[in-house]
């Protein structure tokens, strides 16, 4: 039973993995020609398979790769989830292992410098007077705060000092065929594992590993007051 459980979670994961899709994508799974099935598919570079983008953000965080969405799709008063990278290293990036990190003094005394960093920051925004609602933050592997903004003002925060960058993130919409999500074909097809069959594109010999962070006893999640106010 826990071998059948781990293989369908692998097989989960690897299809949420091919769920991005492109909003203008005129085609349709009916139209996909039929997967020929085989035993001996050869490996397949991933970079050689062509891969649909919301055309929003494709990069890697930490590594200077980041392309912002055309600014022309968004209002200056538009509401935007927008991450602000900033310029200190992340704890990893710092030379800290996250093997047992709770137990390293050192690491987890940064980690506390970034979060310091991160707070200044928000004050000076909101000194600003930029109206911003903070969703998140990160601190291990980058230095980032998520938070929701007006598209106008991204470019104020951009010029605060210790601010390296500032990215709209990745939004994703359910796939609409009507006025209501398709529900009636088959998961497969919605994701449009198909099309990375035809690629070679199987998972076949892909280790997957799960990476449990533990609980975050202080998030306002496990608060007495939000789980009285939940009831309410």
């Amino acid at each position: 039973m826990k071998r059948l459980l781990s293989l369908l979670l692998a097989a989960t994961m690897m299809f949420s993995g091919l769920s991005v899709v492109h909003a203008e994508n005129t085609e349709t799974p009916e139209n996909y020609p039929p997967v020929e099935q085989t035993n001996d598919r050869e490996d397949v570079d991933p970079s050689t398979v062509r891969k649909p983008s919301n055309g929003l953000f494709t990069g890697q965080i930490g590594q200077d790769k980041i392309q912002e969405a055309e600014p022309s799709q968004y209002e200056d008063d538009d509401i935007v989830r927008i991450s602000i990278q900033l310029k200190s290293p992340s704890t990893l990036d710092a030379g800290y292992s996250a093997e047992d990190i709770a137990n390293n003094s050192s690491a987890m005394s940064y980690r506390g410098r970034l979060q310091n960093e991160q707070n200044s920051v928000v004050k000076t925004i909101d000194r600003m007077g930029v109206n911003m609602d903070v969703m998140w933050n990160l601190t291990l592997v980058a230095n980032i705060i998520s938070a929701e903004v007006r598209y106008g003002d991204i470019e104020k925060i951009e010029n605060i000092w210790n601010v390296k960058n500032v990215f709209v993130e990745n939004r994703f919409e359910p796939m609409l065929t009507t006025d209501e999500p398709n529900t009636t074909i088959s998961t497969k097809e919605m994701v449009y594992a198909t099309q990375a069959w035809e690629n070679g594109i199987t998972g076949a010999g892909t280790k997957v590993a799960i990476i449990d962070t533990g609980t975050n006893a202080n998030h306002v999640s496990f608060d007495a007051e939000a789980f009285e106010y939940a009831l309410t």
